[in-house]
């Protein structure tokens, strides 16, 4: 199922929509309950549902019958979303106390009617957009549509948890109602608006300033810049990218990861720092279990990670503002189930191991989200197997690689000797 922020606007256009059923919707919905739902006094889950079973069959059954776009009503201002008459599962279906299913029902449906408002109302917007910026380049058409379209997403949202998510994705859509695509844009926009806001915080005129330039920029600089496929030359150079290193003889008195994410990590985005500390737990606790690294143990403390399923990627993924690309094709997960396999192969150095598979991730780029993390927790892993922890983290985590760098790889390397202890 996806999520309302990686559909395209083709597929949410409600120029392209028709009308809206709903007599249909509420059908639809009203028989999910039916499945799910005891409807006695006080309604009460089947065996084998939850709220989040729940959530999630009535928002497949309403894109089954109305399209791609009707999975948005669950696109709650809580959840960074634009949605405000819907929480969460927890909270909005069957919330314990409520004695009728109809509440819960309607509150589905009125989230549903506003989900389809707010896209008409993002039409309209846009629409006045393209005319006023048709004759603008693309980094003043960005700028001013950055500039238009802030206010209405903090208007929606309230500057909640990851609001900035649901701006990124509202400019992204703007400009593919303008015929402007191009797959570098979505990273590029992602990332610059993670550099410039923060969960909670309305930003101030000077900091949305900024970044409105830094967009209109930065999506230019992706759009003219031709990336190169960032797997493919990490695959010709991986065999040869490291020298044979010295062992680490420091004792690690103290642990470098733990203290990246309660500083910097923590300052940066609180929810985000919590959420990669328990994934380390789980990680360092694979660790001592002497697990072997594979995919799936990858994707475990992954989800920990974004809090969400993690699947390796299906399409070409872009990172660096687009710069890089990474490639998919029948054999790349293949290629990176033999790649992980390699880092338990205890007679290469655990050093090398661990550099490499740091790499392998970050250039394979299997996930959605969240790869430079997940790359973090498979260098963990190799180290705290072997009995190694990093007692400084910044050197090895703070410093962006190119997949092409042969010297970049080796710096990483000498870098984790140095940084790198026995526990």
């Amino acid at each position: 199922m996806p999520f309302v922020f990686d559909l395209p606007y083709s597929s949410i256009d409600p120029r392209r929509l028709g009308p809206s059923d709903m007599k249909l919707a509420r059908k639809v919905v009203a028989a999910i309950f039916a499945e799910a739902l005891h409807d006695l006094p006080e309604p009460k889950l089947r065996p084998g549902w939850d709220r989040y079973a729940l959530q999630s069959a009535t928002s497949q059954a309403l894109m089954d019958a109305l399209g791609p776009w009707a999975c948005g009503f669950t696109w709650s201002k809580s959840d960074g979303g634009l949605v405000r008459s819907y929480c969460c599962a927890g909270h909005s279906l069957v919330p314990k106390g409520e004695t009728s299913v109809g509440k819960s029902i309607d509150r589905v449906l009125d989230a549903h009617v506003e989900w389809r408002t707010c896209l008409e109302e993002l039409e309209t917007t846009f629409a006045a957009l393209r005319a006023d910026t048709a004759s603008m380049t693309l980094e003043r058409k960005v700028e001013r549509a950055a500039v238009e379209l802030l206010p209405i997403v903090l208007e929606r949202n309230s500057a909640e948890d990851a609001w900035y998510r649901a701006f990124a994705t509202v400019l992204h859509w703007f400009l593919e109602s303008s015929g402007v695509e191009h797959a570098a844009i979505a990273q590029t926009i992602r990332t610059v608006t993670e550099c410039h806001f923060a969960s909670w915080v309305s930003p101030t005129e000077t900091v949305a300033g900024a970044a409105a330039q830094d967009l209109g920029l930065e999506v230019a600089i992706s759009v003219a810049q031709p990336s190169f496929d960032g797997l493919e030359a990490w695959a010709r150079l991986r065999e040869t990218a490291f020298p044979a290193p010295a062992r680490v003889q420091v004792k690690a008195s103290w642990d470098g990861h733990r203290r990246f994410i309660d500083g910097p990590e923590t300052v940066r985005d609180a929810q985000r720092a919590r959420r990669m500390a328990t994934a380390l737990d789980s990680c360092r606790a694979s660790a001592r279990k002497r697990q072997r690294l594979d995919f799936a143990l990858l994707a475990k403390w992954h989800e920990l990670v974004v809090d969400g399923a993690a699947r390796f990627r299906t399409t070409v993924a872009y990172a660096k503002h687009g710069r890089e690309s990474y490639g998919i094709d029948d054999g790349t997960k293949a290629r990176f189930d033999a790649w992980l396999a390699e880092a338990n192969d205890e007679a290469t150095d655990v050093l090398v191991r661990a550099a490499r598979v740091y790499l392998d991730v970050c250039f394979v780029h299997p996930f959605a989200d969240g790869n430079a993390r997940a790359a973090r927790l498979a260098l963990d892993f190799v180290l705290a197997r072997e009995g190694y922890l990093l007692r400084v983290a910044e050197p090895i985590f703070a410093l962006s690689r190119g997949a092409d760098d042969i010297d970049g790889a080796a710096n990483l390397l000498r870098a984790l000797g140095s940084c790198a202890g026995k526990r």
